[in-house]
């Protein structure tokens, strides 16, 4: 279920709805096979120690004593003041990483009648030390993950409708990846099983 609605008036920038990127609660297990790159890491060994912070950006419901309410935008659809650009490190600079273990992202989507899923998702990185919370100078793009949900059967999408009556899908799935000695492989599985394709670009 969205979060509950709340009388309190506005809009996105520039009258459009941004696409939904969170973290949800429970998230379904998901993400789609996806394309091998080479060279992330570079060392020839089964657990290497990660050179960088890995992790994605998300939106989450904006908290007045915690967010800028500069940085605040309303959502239509979750019907609550939202903040995005927030950071989640899935892998942290140092720490061991393994070809055997799969690390998750886990997100959540909404989608309005008729919109596109096929949708795109920016692995990030940054060599600071301390990684920070927010997007900053210091966090740049690895590569633009794209993902063909389409083939996902839609008994798979849960159908959700505003307080004003507007009706939308709601999709939780998991990008999991794995890092090995040469390669970098991405993976979409909803129930188990995996749909559609996952592309890489490099940056």
């Amino acid at each position: 279920m969205p979060p509950p609605y709340s009388e309190q008036p506005g809009s996105s920038a520039a009258g459009t709805t941004p696409i939904e990127i969170m973290q949800p609660l429970y998230a379904w297990t998901a993400v789609v096979r996806g394309a091998v790159i080479r060279g992330l890491e570079g060392s020839m060994v089964v657990t290497r120690k990660a050179r960088y912070h890995y992790g994605t950006s998300y939106a989450t419901v904006w908290e007045e004593n915690k967010h800028p309410i500069a940085d605040r935008y309303w959502s239509p659809l979750w019907e609550r003041w939202m903040v995005s650009d927030r950071m989640q490190w899935h892998i942290a600079r140092g720490q061991p990483v393994s070809d055997c273990t799969p690390i998750s992202f886990h997100y959540t989507r909404n989608f309005r009648p008729g919109q596109t899923l096929i949708v795109e998702d920016e692995l990030m990185m940054c060599q600071s030390e301390i990684a920070p919370q927010n997007m900053s100078a210091d966090v740049g793009s690895v590569c633009t993950l794209m993902t063909d949900l389409s083939a996902v059967p839609r008994s798979e999408f849960t159908k959700l409708t505003t307080s004003k009556g507007v009706e939308y899908l709601n999709l939780d799935f998991s990008l999991d990846f794995i890092v090995d000695s040469a390669s970098l492989m991405f993976e979409l599985k909803v129930g188990g099983v995996a749909y559609g394709s996952v592309t890489a670009t490099f940056h």
